[in-house]
């Protein structure tokens, strides 16, 4: 999510707990588990309950982009009540999303297939050149030649985390 660019004037009207997943962004990224834990998404999604309960607010109000979607999908599951509004952005269900697997969509889609395999062989081959990874699957997701059209500042903190 362009967070630079919308918290400003929603911050004008709300308060904003603007949190990166677990390892993600700045988090800590604990090791996986066999079964994915802690990265699962309803892991993830206890995570942002636990966070948000520290801070005071038992109810609120939860905007997710592409992986912070599925967690509040999940978060919305499993904490029936807890959500005041949920919004979603650039994902399509799971559900919907695997059950239309197709040939062209493994192309387009192959990154969840690879990032799902067991660690380290996904971890090892984006370590080789990390840059080179985030900047041909964000290209390739915005349909652009290139990432030219990031914020530099942006582009500087996913090359980071990366």
């Amino acid at each position: 999510m362009i967070r630079h660019r919308a918290a400003p004037p929603l911050a004008q009207r709300f308060t904003l707990v603007i949190a990166d997943l677990p390892g993600y962004g700045w988090s800590a990224a604990p090791p996986s588990q066999p079964d994915h834990a802690p990265y699962t998404k309803r892991a993830m999604a206890q995570a942002m309950i636990d966070a948000m309960e520290t801070l005071g607010f038992v109810h609120f109000r939860l905007a997710g982009h592409d992986r912070g979607a599925r967690v509040g999908y999940r978060l919305a599951l499993d904490h029936p009540g807890r959500l005041e509004q949920l919004a979603v952005l650039d994902i399509v269900s799971t559900w919907d999303m695997w059950h239309r697997m197709d040939a062209r969509l493994a192309t387009r889609a192959w990154h969840w297939m690879f990032l799902a395999l067991a660690e380290p062989f996904p971890e090892r081959l984006i370590a080789h050149d990390p840059k080179y990874f985030f900047d041909y699957r964000a290209a390739a997701g915005a349909k652009a030649q290139s990432v030219d059209f990031f914020d530099p500042r942006a582009l500087a903190h996913y090359h980071a985390a990366y």
